[in-house]
């Protein structure tokens, strides 16, 4: 689609002939001119879209593809139309000579669009025309694949975000990765545990490990192309004829998904349990999960971070 590039800044423009256009150079942030967080950023108000690559960004004009540079963008998340729990997809458009970062319709669902993308030149843009929200009393309605998609990001309070890597606390400190990159996605390491020195546990029923609803790793993608991977390393010990054994669940507390881990009859073991692959699209979480599938009247003993043993970590793209 479109005849050419035209290529925007301060001092003019120039169009190309080729009509594919350059990938978007910026990521999202929540730290200004901090394209990659390296510390857990919470209860964060404001969304930034800061130069990495570079500091071009494309967006379509209904004839064809305009460069623009942006130094860096930013949308205030409002109390009133971003609302915890749900999911909104983060856009850059060219609302008359002024380019804007602004969210579109809340999610329907954790894991289902409102509105849908399109891939127009092998650039994700808006299917449809729809409100682009860039403040809490502003809005814009743009045509079909004016607003180009740059990510996703989940609402953690109302008018809040965060992008958190977890911690090793009593109970464990959960990690929320919030904010996902549609471009320029870098590996992101998180990792989590808890400080408890010892605890036991007499039921075949899963549950989350130490009974803590905060063991787990809670994430948002925008695309589902992306695998990642989740690990539970532990030690524990099974009592006297009982089996103990432990799991990552995907999206449960109640079963697991993928391999599992176990020790028996007093054993004392160091065992990993493993998830790898695609959870889908929009939110998702893993959580360290353990049983005793043939409990009896001796408990299994799990052992803590206290210890350097209990550890839940995930590793993937955003």
């Amino acid at each position: 689609a479109g005849t050419g590039i035209t290529i925007t800044n301060a001092a003019g423009s120039i169009t190309l002939a080729s009509p594919t256009p350059l990938t978007p150079g910026g990521r999202l942030t929540l730290t200004t001119a901090t394209p990659v967080l390296t510390s857990s950023v919470t209860a964060a108000t404001i969304i930034y879209y800061t130069p990495y690559v570079h500091d071009l960004v494309p967006i379509y004009s209904g004839t064809a593809w305009a460069i623009f540079t942006v130094a860096e963008l930013s949308i205030t998340i409002d109390v009133t139309n971003h609302l915890s729990g749900s999911n909104y997809d983060l856009f850059v458009v060219n609302d008359a000579g002024t380019r804007r970062l602004g969210t579109g319709a809340a999610w329907t669902t954790n894991t289902a669009r409102a509105e849908a993308l399109a891939r127009l030149n092998g650039i994700w843009t808006n299917n449809a025309s729809f409100t682009f929200r860039y403040s809490s009393v502003a809005t814009l309605t743009v045509a079909a694949n004016r607003a180009t998609y740059v990510g996703t990001f989940r609402a953690s309070a109302n008018g809040q975000t965060e992008f958190s890597f977890g911690a090793f606390s009593n109970p464990a400190t959960e990690a929320k990765l919030y904010l996902w990159n549609m471009y320029n996605r870098v590996l992101v390491a998180a990792q989590l545990g808890d400080t408890t020195a010892t605890w036991t546990y007499n039921s075949a029923t899963w549950r989350q490990a130490n009974g803590s609803s905060a063991f787990q790793v809670s994430f948002v993608r925008g695309i589902d192309e992306d695998a990642i991977d989740g690990l539970y390393t532990a030690i524990l010990q099974a009592g006297v004829g009982n089996d103990v054994q432990i799991g990552v669940g995907v999206d449960s507390t109640t079963a697991f998904t993928g391999s599992t881990a176990y020790t028996s009859n007093t054993i004392l073991a160091s065992m990993p349990a493993v998830y790898r692959g695609t959870p889908g699209l929009g939110y998702h979480f893993i959580a360290a999960l353990e049983r005793s599938p043939t409990a009896g009247a001796n408990t299994g003993t799990f052992y803590g971070q206290t210890n350097n043993f209990s550890t839940l970590s995930y590793l993937g793209r955003a």
